[in-house]
């Protein structure tokens, strides 16, 4: 996953202007694009640090993410 995110690092310039041609968007939007994988990219290595990834940090100031599982199912017993 850091490799691939290296690698469209290494070529965010081409790539997003690959995007604005086939996609018909702006160049800043192309490049946006290509910067939200390596964003993506960067989230996997950091998830792969983490104790079973439940607890992530975030950008707000005293806030912090957790993994919650909600059962589908009904909570009786048979």
């Amino acid at each position: 996953m850091r490799d691939l995110g290296n690698a469209l690092r290494d070529n965010v310039e081409p790539l997003g202007e690959m995007v604005t041609l086939e996609m018909g968007k702006i160049r800043a939007e192309g490049i946006g694009e290509v910067q939200e994988m390596i964003d993506i990219c960067d989230f996997a290595v950091g998830l792969s640090r983490q104790l079973y990834g439940l607890a992530m940090h975030s950008e707000r100031p005293g806030h912090r993410m957790l993994e919650q599982w909600a059962s589908t199912w009904p909570d009786w017993h048979y």
